[in-house]
C-alpha cells in the first residue's frame, strides 16, 4: 500500500480557492481508495488552524510537519510549494505559470518571491516529478524550464459545485462573470466591451462575482463608476455557495474572455448549469472546452463585444452551445482527477 501525506497548509482557512477545491476534492475521493493510505500534513505555522483544515477533510489524519513522526513513501506540495525536506519522493502540483507572464502580474506584490521560488525547485533537485492541470500549462513548463529532466503528469480538473441538482430557472437578462477583478482575467477589457453594446440591451445587465484584491481591480472599479452605462455593471463582490448557484441557474450566459488561464474552472461550471459559454480563443480554453463555447479574442474590445451580442441575439447559438456543452462537460470530473493523480504516484514510485 502506498503511503502518502499530502500538505494541507493552504485550506487551513473558512474560505476555499480554486486550488483548495482540487485539494479536498482529490484527497476526498483518494483517501477512500484501498490501493493508499494517505495522510494530511500541515506546517507548524499553521497548526493552530488545524481544526479548519479538519472542517475540510475530517476523515483524514492529519500531521504538523517538519517535525514529523515517520517517513511516508511520497510527500505531495499540491500548490506550488515544497515545504517537506525528508527522504520521501516529493512531486508538486504547477496550476499555471501566470508569474512568468509579467505584463500580466503585480512584480510589487507576491508574484516575485513565487517566480524565484518556481525557478529554484524546478531547476533544483528538491522534487521528483511535477503533476500540472492541463497540457497547456505541461508546454508552458517545458517551454520556460527547457532542461527540466523530471516527469510531468497531467490530472486535468473538473468543475467545483458537488451537486448540480438545482432547480433550473429561467434566464434572467444578465451576463454573468466569476472571478477576481485582476488583470490577467481581462475584467476591465469585459466592462469595455459590454459598455460597447450596452445601450442597444438596455434591458441586460454584467453581473460580476468575485473579490476585489486583483491585480489592477481598482482599475474595473473606477471604470464602471464613470461609466454612462454604470447601472447596468454591477460588481457584487463574494457571494455564497446558494448565491453563486442562483446567479449561475438564471443567467442568459456566462462570458469570461481571460488573457491567461492554467485549467478555467468557471467555465465547465457554467456548462453544468446549462448556460451558454463566451471564452477567450486560447490554448487552454479549447483544450478544455472544445467545441462547446463561443471564442473571442480577448485582446480586441471589438471581438469580445461582438461575441457579447451574439450570444445574447442569437437563440440558435445559445442552443447548439448548451447542447454541446451536456457533452462535453461529462469528460471532466474529480473521480478522473484523483485516479490520474493515483496513476502518477505509482508511476513516481516505481
Amino acid at each position: 500500500m502506498l503511503k502518502v501525506w499530502v500538505d494541507y497548509s493552504t485550506i487551513a482557512f473558512d474560505n476555499l480557492t480554486g486550488i483548495g477545491r482540487y485539494i479536498v476534492e482529490t484527497n476526498s475521493i483518494l483517501h477512500k481508495n484501498p490501493e493508499i493510505e494517505l495522510e494530511g500534513a500541515c506546517k507548524f505555522s499553521r497548526w493552530k488552524n488545524r481544526d479548519k483544515i479538519q472542517k475540510h477533510l475530517p476523515h483524514i489524519k492529519l500531521n504538523v510537519f517538519p517535525s514529523l513522526c515517520k517517513r511516508p513513501d511520497l510527500f505531495h506540495g499540491p500548490d506550488f510549494a515544497m515545504n517537506y525536506h525528508g527522504r520521501a519522493k516529493k512531486v508538486i502540483t504547477i496550476h499555471d505559470l501566470a508569474v512568468f507572464h509579467p505584463e500580466l502580474v503585480d512584480i510589487n506584490r507576491v508574484e516575485t518571491p513565487q517566480q524565484g521560488r518556481t525557478q529554484k525547485m524546478l531547476n533544483s533537485n528538491r522534487i521528483d516529478a511535477v503533476i500540472t492541470v492541463s497540457e497547456f500549462i505541461k508546454n508552458e513548463i517545458l517551454h520556460f524550464f527547457p532542461h527540466l529532466d523530471k516527469p510531468i503528469f497531467v490530472t486535468s480538473l473538473a468543475a467545483n459545485h458537488k451537486n448540480f441538482m438545482y432547480q433550473k430557472q429561467e434566464s434572467e437578462p444578465y451576463l454573468l462573470y466569476v472571478g477576481p477583478l485582476d488583470k490577467r482575467k481581462n475584467v476591465l477589457g469585459l466592462c469595455k466591451a459590454f459598455e460597447l453594446i450596452a445601450g442597444k440591451y438596455s434591458d441586460f445587465r454584467l453581473i460580476m462575482a468575485g473579490g476585489s484584491n486583483g491585480f489592477e481591480a481598482e482599475k474595473v472599479l473606477e471604470f464602471i463608476a464613470k461609466s454612462r452605462f454604470r447601472k447596468q455593471m454591477i460588481y457584487v463582490s463574494f457571494v455564497s455557495e446558494e448565491e453563486l448557484q442562483s446567479l449561475y441557474s438564471q443567467a442568459w450566459a456566462f462570458v469570461f474572455p481571460s488573457f491567461y488561464e492554467g485549467f478555467g474552472i468557471p467555465v465547465l461550471e457554467a456548462m453544468h448549469y446549462g448556460i451558454p459559454v463566451l471564452t477567450s480563443k486560447n490554448t487552454v480554453m479549447e483544450e478544455v472546452a472544445g467545441e462547446a463555447v463561443w471564442y473571442v479574442n480577448p485582446y480586441e474590445t471589438t471581438s469580445v463585444a461582438e461575441g457579447l451580442e451574439r450570444i445574447i441575439s442569437d437563440d440558435t447559438l445559445r442552443e447548439t452551445l448548451i447542447r454541446k456543452a451536456n457533452t462535453r462537460v461529462k469528460k471532466f470530473s474529480w473521480e478522473q482527477t484523483a485516479q490520474k493523480t493515483l496513476e502518477a504516484y505509482k508511476e513516481i514510485l516505481l
